[in-house]
């Protein structure tokens, strides 16, 4: 790497991700190289051993070992105020570049001095293209991610699977492929940041641990007058949520969305958020999920938000500890 001031700042936050991650940076090195990039990897307590293929196999990455599972918004606080550069690319360890993605990026953020943050196009593993940003509003925006994170992966509901896809189908079909453009929110899965702009927003909520904190910073973004879209020009292929899923239980995303409705919708939003989860969880109990423990965790969330906008912290599900990322009440 060049001993410049780097143009782009990448960070990763990985947990238990090796192949993939040894993959991603793979694909990442050539791209950081011909636009004098740097890469950042936070490793949140690893046990597949990521850490040390990392420092062996890539030694041109700055590697951040932490010592418990931090989730995604605390890692990539550690690393924001040690940047130097112009632009910081957040970028998940489940995806890879396709070629010029970077410089692509670059060059859209400074031929558009009035977006903050922006995406590529998201294709899946089979090229076909993903949602990756949308014109909703606050409430909706946290509507499709639920829907997203909890119907799309259950395919035993058959028809309400088959009417997202419709849905998206005919979303994704009607946006524009080339050239950059606004939009009210975009994915995280690969976010490109002014780090002005990002350091004006004051980073990311800590109290979020791995989803809806970039939501949260493209409304703060908006609310300071900035825009924030899509680079249609620029694409990356994600495998979508590969750290999410190892999780056996659903607790670390269940208080994150109330949580966000609750800051972004005060109580009447999160009243909304609740009913919408009640719905939902009637389908899941039809699939086989344990009614007594869904109803008492999101009892205990919910119960925990109505008397404080405060986030509940991660410690109120599992009296042993076990499976879940640490507390931060």
């Amino acid at each position: 790497m060049s001993a410049a001031e780097p143009t782009v700042s990448v960070i990763l936050v990985s947990w238990n991700t090796r192949g993939l991650l040894d993959a991603c940076l793979r694909s990442l090195r050539p791209e950081v190289e011909d636009i004098n990039g740097e890469v950042w990897v936070v490793d949140n307590n690893s046990a597949d051993g990521s850490p040390d293929m990392v420092a062996a196999g890539h030694p041109w990455v700055h590697l951040i070992r932490n010592d418990t599972n931090a989730g995604f918004a605390r890692a990539c606080n550690l690393v924001f105020p040690q940047l130097q550069s112009r632009y910081v690319f957040l970028f998940n360890p489940d995806a890879v570049l396709d070629s010029g993605a970077l410089k692509i990026l670059s060059a859209a953020m400074a031929s558009h001095p009035e977006m903050a943050a922006m995406c590529p196009r998201m294709l899946d593993r089979n090229g076909q293209p993903t949602h990756f940003a949308g014109r909703a509003s606050r409430l909706s925006a946290a509507r499709l991610r639920i829907e997203r994170s909890l119907i799309w992966k259950l395919s035993k509901f058959a028809p309400i699977r088959a009417h997202w896809e419709r849905a998206a189908r005919t979303y994704l079909s009607h946006s524009p492929t080339t050239g950059v453009y606004p939009r009210n929110h975009v994915e995280g899965a690969a976010l490109f940041v002014r780090l002005d702009a990002l350091r004006s927003a004051g980073w990311f909520d800590p109290s979020f641990f791995c989803g809806w904190e970039e939501t949260d910073l493209t409304i703060r973004l908006r609310s300071m007058g900035w825009q924030v879209g899509v680079c249609a020009d620029a694409a990356i292929r994600h495998w979508d949520q590969q750290s999410r899923l190892q999780w056996k239980t659903r607790h670390w995303e269940i208080a994150d969305s109330y949580y966000f409705a609750r800051k972004h919708g005060g109580t009447y939003g999160l009243l909304r958020h609740a009913a919408r989860e009640r719905r939902l969880m009637k389908k899941r109990w039809a699939a086989g999920e344990d009614r007594s423990r869904s109803l008492a965790e999101h009892k205990r969330v919910l119960q925990c938000l109505l008397k404080s906008p405060e986030h509940p912290g991660y410690d109120w599900w599992d009296p042993n500890g076990a499976e879940s990322p640490q507390s931060r009440s």
